[in-house]
C-alpha cells in the first residue's frame, strides 16, 4: 500500500490548498474599524459559498458590504447583495451614494426583511452582543437556506453572556471560530453548506489546522493600508492581481490605478520596512534557536565523555562484552543523528536564504505584473474611444476634413490594437513566470513537510531522549519557517 504524503494526513498541511486568491485581495475601498481585519475571511466566504443573496445586518459603515459586494463584482457571481440599513439621513446618504455609483446594478440599501430560506451568506455588521444574537436566532437564522452562513465579529471583547449566547448558537449548528482581530466566527445555520465551507470546518476541527489557518488570516489582515476616503477606490495589491491573474480572475475594471506617485513610493517603503522587519524577527529565531542547538550539543558531549568512561570501567572490569557492544552501538546511533542534525541545520539555513530570494523575486516580478495590467486596461479605453471616434467620422464624413480624420482614426486604431497585443504577450509571459516560482515555493513547502515526517521517523527508531528533544525543537523551527508567509505586501 503506497504511503501518504504528510500533506494528505497532517490537516494543517491541507489548510492552504483550501484557500484562494479571494484572501490576498485589497479592499477597493475605505476598511476601517474591526471588520477590516476580517476582510479575508469575508472575501473567501463570498468566493467559496457561491451566494445567491447575500446580506449585511445593521449596516454602520461601509466597511463589511462593500467588501461583499467587491466579491461579488470581482468573481461575476450571480448574487444579490443586500445592506439592512436604518440610519439617520446624514449618516446613511454617503454610503447609499457609492453604493449607487459602484454596485447599483446588484446592490440595494434599505430596512427591509426576508422570506424564510432566502438568505445564502449573512454578515453582521455589528460586533456581538446578547441582545444581537437573540434576534439574530429569533429572526434572522431562519431566513438562511439549506446552505446558509453567518459571520459574526467580536469575541474576543464580548462579556460573559455574549459569549454563553454564542456557544448556545456553537452547539447547535458546524461552525469556526478563529481569534485573530478581536475574534470571529463562521457558523454554517443551513444543513447543506457549500462543500469547500463543510471541509474547511471540518479540517479546523484539528486544533493545529485551525491555529494554521488563524495565522494566516490574521497576517493578511492585522496590517491593512491606510484606506483612502470613503468611495475612493485603494490601489490594487500586486501580489493579489499577480495570482488573480493565474487562476484567470482579472481585478475590476477601475481598479487597477497606481495614484499618485509619491504615494507609491511611500507606500512601497512602508511595505519594505514592514518586510525588513519580518526577516529580521525570523533570523533573530534562528539564532535562538541556533543557541539552543549549541547548548544540547554540549551536553551531549559531556555524555560522551561519560559514556566513554564507562566503557573504559567495563573494560577494566572486565564486565560482559554484550553490554560493551550494545553502548559503543548506542554511541555510533548518537553520532549518526548528530550528523544529521548538522545536515538538517544547514538545509534550514539554505532554505531560508532561497526563500528570502524568492520571495524578492515574485515581488518585483508581481509589481511588474500589475503595472503592465493597468497599462493593458488604459490601452483598451484608448482604443475603444479611437474606434468610437472611427465610427463617427464614417458615418458623419464625406468632404475632404472628414476623410482625413477617419485616415488619423484607422490609423490611431491600428497602432492601439497592436500595442494591446504586445501587452497581452507581457502579461502571458509573466504569468508563466509566476506560475514557476509559485512551483518552486509549492516544492520547498513539500521538502520541509517531507523533512518533518522523516524526523518522526527517527524519533521512533530510540535513541536518547536527549536527542529527541533536539530534534523536536529543529521539527519546531522548520514549521515556524514554513508558516512564514509570502505574501505579506499590500501595495
Amino acid at each position: 500500500m503506497p504511503s501518504l504524503s504528510p500533506s494528505e494526513t497532517d490537516p494543517a498541511a491541507r489548510i492552504l490548498p483550501c484557500l484562494g486568491d479571494e484572501i490576498f485581495w485589497t479592499p477597493a475601498h475605505d476598511a476601517t474599524g474591526d471588520w477590516a481585519g476580517h476582510l479575508p475571511l469575508l472575501f473567501w466566504a463570498a468566493g467559496h459559498a457561491d451566494p445567491r443573496v447575500a446580506v449585511t445586518l445593521d449596516m454602520s459603515d461601509g466597511t463589511a458590504h462593500f467588501a461583499l459586494c467587491q466579491a461579488v463584482a470581482r468573481l461575476d457571481l450571480a448574487c444579490q447583495c443586500h445592506g439592512i440599513l436604518d440610519l439617520p439621513a446624514d449618516r446613511a446618504a454617503p454610503l447609499a451614494s457609492e453604493n449607487a455609483e459602484q454596485y447599483e446594478r446588484f446592490s440595494q440599501l434599505h430596512p427591509r426583511s426576508f422570506e424564510p430560506d432566502a438568505i445564502d451568506l449573512l454578515v453582521v455588521a455589528p460586533a456581538v452582543n446578547p441582545d444581537l444574537l437573540d434576534r439574530l436566532a429569533k429572526r434572522w437564522l431562519e431566513r438562511l437556506s439549506e446552505r446558509g452562513i453567518v459571520l459574526l465579529h467580536g469575541l474576543s471583547g464580548a462579556d460573559a453572556g455574549t459569549l454563553d449566547a454564542l456557544a448556545a448558537l456553537c452547539e447547535a449548528h458546524a461552525h469556526l471560530r478563529l481569534d485573530h482581530g478581536n475574534g470571529v466566527c463562521l457558523l454554517a445555520v443551513g444543513g447543506a453548506p457549500a462543500e469547500p465551507v463543510a471541509t474547511l470546518i471540518d479540517l479546523c476541527r484539528d486544533e493545529a489546522a485551525r491555529l494554521r489557518l488563524d495565522m494566516i488570516l490574521n497576517r493578511l489582515g492585522a496590517e491593512p493600508a491606510p484606506g483612502p476616503a470613503s468611495g475612493t477606490p485603494r490601489a490594487a495589491n500586486p501580489l493579489a492581481s499577480a495570482l488573480a491573474g493565474l487562476t484567470g480572475r482579472r481585478p475590476e475594471p477601475g481598479r487597477t490605478g497606481r495614484g499618485d506617485p509619491s504615494a507609491r513610493i511611500t507606500a512601497l517603503a512602508e511595505t519594505s520596512a514592514v518586510m525588513a522587519r519580518q526577516r529580521d524577527a525570523a533570523r533573530t529565531e534562528l539564532a535562538g534557536r541556533l543557541d539552543e542547538i549549541a547548548t544540547l550539543k554540549a551536553e551531549l558531549a559531556e555524555q560522551r565523555a561519560q559514556t566513554r568512561d564507562a566503557q573504559s570501567r567495563l573494560v577494566e572490569g572486565g564486565i560482559g562484552g554484550d553490554l560493551l557492544e550494545r553502548m559503543i552501538a548506542r554511541e555510533k546511533r548518537i553520532a549518526e543523528l548528530a550528523a544529521r542534525n548538522d545536515d538538517l541545520i544547514e538545509q534550514v539555513e539554505t532554505l531560508t536564504l532561497q526563500l528570502d530570494t524568492r520571495f524578492d523575486e515574485l515581488a518585483a516580478v508581481t509589481d511588474t505584473a500589475n503595472r503592465t495590467d493597468s497599462e493593458l486596461l488604459k490601452t483598451k479605453k484608448a482604443l475603444k474611444k479611437a474606434q468610437a471616434e472611427l465610427r463617427e467620422a464614417k458615418s458623419r464624413g464625406k468632404d475632404e476634413t472628414r476623410i482625413d480624420k477617419t485616415g488619423r482614426a484607422e490609423k490611431r486604431a491600428t497602432l492601439l490594437a497592436a500595442r494591446e497585443g504586445q501587452l497581452a504577450t507581457q502579461v502571458t509571459a509573466l504569468k508563466t513566470r509566476l506560475e514557476l516560482l509559485h512551483q518552486r515555493v509549492v516544492e520547498m513547502t513539500a521538502f520541509e513537510n517531507t523533512r518533518g515526517l522523516d524526523t518522526g521517523r527517527t524519533r521512533r527508531t530510540g535513541g536518547r531522549a536527549e536527542f529527541t528533544t533536539l530534534e523536536a525543537l529543529h521539527s519546531e523551527f522548520a514549521e515556524a519557517e514554513l508558516n512564514t508567509p509570502y505574501f505579506d505586501s499590500d501595495k
